[in-house]
């Protein structure tokens, strides 16, 4: 936003590191835990067939685990104003890079590349990109134009 009085641009403040890097552990165990109690009552019953080349077990099992990761993050980021359960506690959020609102295809953009920037190296190569640009973004930021602000301010 721009102040006509002041003639300055009011951009919001990136979402410190330590705070993101812990909004998405709690993010990641919420999904693990959630996984792990869908996996719990899947398991001792049969689940038969193949799909082409793909047993259906397989599959499954590889649902589980993504279904929580895709939709689930992804969806209440959307419907909860940016925020995840994690974001929520540390009372920072994702929006647009222009500021508005984050849709759900942004979301499931920043998301998907969840996989580089925090999986390997328990979020090393997140930390580094947030570190080297003005607007703290991650690889999944850069491609979705989100960024992550401290909504307390």
């Amino acid at each position: 936003m721009e102040d006509i009085l002041n003639d300055f641009y009011d951009s919001p403040v990136p979402a410190s590191r330590l705070k993101r890097w812990l909004a998405s552990f709690i993010d990641y165990l919420f999904c693990f835990l959630l996984t792990g109690i869908i996996q719990y009552f899947l398991d001792g019953r049969p689940i038969h067939g193949e799909i082409g080349m793909f047993d259906l077990e397989g599959l499954v099992r590889i649902g589980m685990l993504l279904i929580p990761w895709l939709l689930l993050l992804p969806g209440i980021e959307t419907i909860n104003d940016g925020k995840t359960f994690g974001k929520a506690f540390f009372k920072i959020k994702a929006i647009k890079s222009d500021g508005s609102k984050i849709d759900f295809g942004r979301s499931i953009v920043r998301h998907l590349l969840d996989c580089i920037d925090f999986l390997p190296l328990a979020g090393i190569l997140g930390l580094a990109l947030t570190t080297n640009n003005k607007k703290a973004q991650r690889l999944g930021d850069r491609v979705a134009q989100t960024m992550v602000i401290d909504a307390s301010k």
